[in-house]
C-alpha cells in the first residue's frame, strides 16, 4: 500500500488474501489481477497466466524466519533456510541455536 501511497494511488482491492494459490484462482476467474512475490508464479504450473515483472515498482520487503530452539527440525527445514538465503547453512543455523544468537 505504501508504493500506492507514495503515488497518490488508491487502488480498488474487492478482496485480499494470505494465499498466493487463492489469488492465482481468482485472477483464472477473471476477477481482476494479484500483485504477488515473484517467487509464487510457476510458469509450468500457472499456464493460465501471465506475469509481470514490477519489481521496479515496489520496494524490497524484507522476510523474517523464526526457529524454536527447543524443536528438532528436519533436513527439509534447513533445506528450506538455505533456499530463501543461502548463508543460512544448516551447520551454521544450529550453531547460532546453541549459541542463542539466531
Amino acid at each position: 500500500m505504501r508504493a500506492f501511497e507514495a503515488r497518490k494511488l488508491r487502488p480498488n482491492i474487492p478482496f485480499s488474501s494470505l494465499d498466493a494459490d487463492v489469488s492465482k484462482s481468482y485472477v483464472e476467474l477473471g476477477v481482476g489481477i494479484a500483485i504477488l512475490p515473484h517467487i509464487t508464479f510457476d510458469p509450468v504450473r500457472d499456464v493460465g497466466l501471465r506475469a509481470i515483472d514490477l519489481r521496479h515498482l515496489f520496494p524490497q520487503e524484507t522476510m523474517r524466519v523464526g526457529i524454536n530452539k527447543h524443536i528438532f527440525y528436519r533436513h527439509y527445514a534447513f533445506t528450506f533456510l538455505e533456499m530463501l538465503a543461502p548463508d543460512l547453512t544448516r551447520r551454521r543455523v544450529e550453531r547460532n541455536l546453541q549459541s542463542n544468537s539466531v
